[in-house]
């Protein structure tokens, strides 16, 4: 049989001991990386609010949370600046590593033991690279400039990470 993995594309990684493939990185994951996004930047939102309940006077604590599930409720995309900050970190990294692994191994890997394969550089510079060039290009966007050559903003940001 020929080998097909350059034209599928697939990254090994090993998350908490464990080597796991992450084929065909693309549009699904983009999908899966955004709304896990958006749900927990519109969860935060909210239990700031929620944590006021008791400190203020009932009416302000009432005013509150109705701002922020109003302010929630139009969080529908990831900006450039939540993009840029998110690529540019561990946090971010692990999140996306997450929920690629997520979705095809299911409950395998906390989002503790992906952060920890981050930090720990379990999963290396090329394989990050890789994994974002996907993701990126998913999004429409492209990592490589003409001839080649990784953007410096994208370089930075991921020896930012594994540096």
């Amino acid at each position: 049989m020929e080998d097909v993995s350059p034209l599928v594309g697939h990254v090994a990684v090993k998350v908490g001991g464990k080597d796991y493939i992450l084929d065909n990185a693309g549009w699904d994951d983009w999908s899966v990386f955004k709304n896990s996004f958006i749900d927990e930047k519109r969860t935060r939102i909210i239990r700031a609010a929620v944590s006021c309940k008791g400190l203020i006077p009932q009416d302000e604590y009432l005013a509150i949370r109705s701002e922020a599930l109003t302010k929630a409720g139009t969080i529908t995309e990831i900006g450039n600046d939540d993009l840029r900050e998110l690529m540019g970190s561990r946090e971010g990294m692990a999140f996306m590593l997450w929920t690629m692994l997520e979705r095809r191994y299911p409950q395998a890997v906390t989002r503790s033991e992906c952060q920890d394969a981050i930090n720990n550089r379990a999963v290396t510079e090329d394989q990050l690279v890789s994994l974002t060039n996907a993701m990126f290009t998913a999004m429409g966007m492209t990592l490589e400039e003409p001839g080649g050559n990784v953007p410096s903003q994208v370089t930075s940001a991921v020896e930012g990470v594994t540096g």
